[in-house]
């Protein structure tokens, strides 16, 4: 505390910072503990371009919930630089920042939001450089806090440089971005990451702040005291526009002063040139554009241009001054650029790098090679990277590439048996005046000639959208998926407004489709399936209603019989709580279904306050067995998740004591499960073969290759 009104006093602003989780009081930025950083050392560039890590420090300001028309858009957005919240032109929204910042640094507007448009799992791909799935979790024990899978630039920033989490805070007027500013990744956890403080309103410390000026001033006061890196939430932006949205613009216009502050402090008061400190100012969302009503700006979540398009102003060390960068970038190209410039791998990231607005157009290496691997009768899909900023990624199946061509095409699944085989995956592309974007969803047959879609009986489906494929005797097609039901505010485009549906095609009858909707308002993710004749299990991770919207998750199995003709009927199976998978765990996610000798079996991913294990149950005779613990070495790798293969056998992998990437192996009724160690620093996927796994692998070089395992 007294630290804190030290520096608060050395900038002649007194305010009161209150961390609203119990425990976190000791490790919110003791400054006075933190060494000012050297700068980088000369590495023999030539004046004039970037530097890998020549970022010393980083100030990362984001307005939460900022249309670009209520920033920094212009002509070349579909705001064509006027907002009608406030009801003239863009330009006199901020005038200190346009005038002050513009003109040294890059600009790139619009960047887009191609996930989720709303703020956790926006801030999410910011913090790790990839999509993360987040269904909302029980926040007051920290273990069913929504933390990502991955790892967080914090936590990487941290574990490279050997810093303390004072080194790394993070601001905001809310607790809500506490859950993702570590990770739950194995060799790093929720102690790892950021120091999170909640600004608190200096007449009720009970309370957040309602001035976004005081985040702002925690970062500059986190700069003053050496912080490697200083986040900001600006959240009574995107808090006013949903209460009172015809403050909103007003509120993004009260920013205008402390950024320009904040600057000015960077830049030095002296006018001096700009020393080496990165400035990132950019928005998590924007807000609906193109709706009815007297406030369209009054909410966010859907697909619509005005959410997916928001601003970007980067200024400092190894940018571009004066410029206005042209190309197709996303959010997570953001994450990868800041990491890049302070000299951080970020393994997991997704995003490209913004050289367009960086000194001397660096060639920075970029993520390449095959991920989302898949294996179906002895034939194999993949999602292949690419570098073209408009056409990132392709997915190829059995060595053809199926589908390019479009700003995504994601994370493909298929079933294989003799000569049929089936491939789905997602997609979506910028259409040139769209008012809208969504994510689409794609299913092929292979037939003799060659491919022919056969659609999906959905309209639009979310980012994260990956369905189980199952073939039966009858070589009819079964698929467990989640349906959007077209919610009015997000058109069912995020996991709030789905439930799992089963569908069912074949050559003769098409594409069947139960009519009600299982796990809707839950959350559901992580469909698995399985298919035994006219019989089918489903199961998927929901979550619990307990209290303020965040919810615990536990795991579902649902029974489906569906005779020829009729509609499919569930019955919920079984169940698997966190309480019931062993003592700490307090969330249950992935779930894998599989069939042993007629045996049903369902494993999960078991989270823990300091770790990850994997459980198992299976379908006796007079119903499901007690939970056991299959793996209970913490470090089991959630995003990975379990997986059966046809024959039996559950796989998963985790982090081994050689810190590399171990592959597990088990046999229901067998030995104890059989680990080898592959070598690798990382692991994107895995998928059980005749003889073992094939596993999407990298040893940090952003080179991502297939290996093959053989498990006797």
């Amino acid at each position: 505390d007294l630290k804190i009104s030290r520096l608060c006093q050395f900038h002649q602003f007194e305010f009161c910072f209150r961390p609203f989780r119990p425990g976190l009081a000791a490790a919110l930025l003791a400054y006075g503990g933190i060494a000012c950083r050297e700068a980088p050392p000369d590495t023999g560039t030539p004046p004039g371009v970037a530097v890998r890590g020549m970022a010393a420090q980083v100030a990362w300001v984001v307005m939460d919930g900022a249309r670009v028309e209520e920033t920094l858009g212009g002509g070349d957005t579909q705001a064509l630089g006027v907002s009608d919240a406030w009801g003239g032109p863009t330009e006199a929204i901020l005038p200190r920042i346009r005038a002050e910042i513009l003109p040294e640094g890059a600009l790139a507007v619009p960047v887009y939001v191609t996930l989720d448009t709303v703020t956790t799992p926006a801030h999410a791909a910011l913090f790790t450089g990839r999509t993360q799935v987040f269904p909302p979790m029980a926040s007051d024990d920290g273990v069913g806090l929504r933390f990502p899978d991955h790892p967080s630039l914090f936590e990487l920033v941290r574990a490279a440089e050997g810093l303390g989490a004072h080194a790394v805070p993070a601001w905001a007027d809310t607790p809500l971005l506490e859950d993702v500013v570590a990770s739950h990744h194995p060799g790093f956890g929720i102690g790892a990451g950021a120091a999170y403080g909640v600004v608190a309103d200096p007449d009720d410390p009970d309370r957040p702040a309602d001035d976004d000026g005081l985040v702002v001033e925690a970062i500059r006061g986190a700069l003053a005291g050496g912080a490697r890196l200083a986040f900001g939430n600006l959240h009574q932006i995107d808090r006013t526009a949903h209460v009172h949205p015809e403050r909103y613009a007003a509120e993004v216009a009260r920013i205008d002063d402390p950024v320009a502050d904040l600057w000015a402090s960077i830049r030095g008061g002296d006018g001096t040139p700009l020393g080496d400190t990165l400035l990132v100012l950019l928005s998590d969302h924007g807000r609906h554009r193109f709706v009815s009503g007297d406030t369209p700006w009054a909410h966010h979540g859907c697909d619509c241009s005005g959410c997916r398009e928001i601003p970007l102003l980067l200024a400092g060390p190894g940018v571009r001054r004066g410029v206005v960068g042209e190309g197709t970038w996303i959010l997570q190209d953001v994450a990868y650029t800041v990491a890049w410039l302070m000299g951080t791998e970020l393994p997991y990231a997704t995003g490209l790098p913004l050289t367009d607005l960086l000194e001397g157009h660096p060639d920075v290496p970029v993520r390449r090679g095959e991920v989302a691997v898949q294996v179906s009768g002895g034939i194999r899909a993949w999602q292949a990277w690419t570098d073209d900023p408009a056409a990132r990624s392709a997915v190829v199946v059995d060595g053809a590439v199926q589908a390019s061509g479009m700003l995504h095409v994601e994370q493909p699944r298929i079933a294989a048996s003799g000569d049929d085989l089936f491939a789905c995956w997602r997609s979506l592309d910028l259409v040139a005046g769209a008012r809208a974007w969504p994510w689409q969803a794609t299913c092929a047959h292979r037939i003799a000639g060659g491919w022919h879609e056969i659609g999906l009986p959905v309209v639009r489906v979310t980012p994260d959208f990956a369905p189980d494929l199952r073939l039966d005797a009858e070589g009819r097609l079964w698929v467990a998926l989640p349906d959007g039901t077209l919610d009015p505010e997000r058109g069912g485009t995020t996991p709030s407004c789905t439930g799992y549906a089963l569908a069912r095609w074949s050559e003769g009858a098409g594409w069947e489709i139960q009519e009600a909707l299982v796990g809707l308002d839950r959350y559901p993710t992580g469909a698995s399936l399985r298919v035994d004749g006219d019989r089918a299990w489903v199961a998927f991770a929901a979550s619990d209603d307990t209290h303020s919207m965040r919810y615990t998750r536990h795991v579902e199995v649902h029974a489906v019989s569906w005779a020829a003709g009729g509609q499919p009927a569930w019955t919920l199976d079984g169940r698997l709580d966190p309480g019931d998978a062993g003592a700490g765990h307090a969330r249950l996610e992935h779930p894998a279904l599989g069939l042993a000798d007629g045996t049903v079996h369902v494993a999960a991913v078991a989270y823990r306050d300091d770790g990850t294990d994997l459980v198992e149950m299976d379908r006796e005779a007079g119903g499901w067995s007690a939970p056991r613990t299959l793996d209970a070495s913490g470090a089991v790798h959630a995003h990975v998740g379990p997986a059966w293969s046809d024959g039996g056998r559950l796989y998963w992998s985790r982090l081994g004591v050689a810190s590399t990437v171990e592959i597990c192996g088990w046999t229901p009724g067998g030995a104890d499960p059989a680990c080898q160690d592959t070598g690798a620093a990382w692991i994107d996927s895995l998928a059980p073969t005749d003889t073992g796994v094939a596993a999407s692998v990298s040893d940090g070089d952003l080179l991502w290759r297939v290996i093959d395992l053989v498990f006797p």
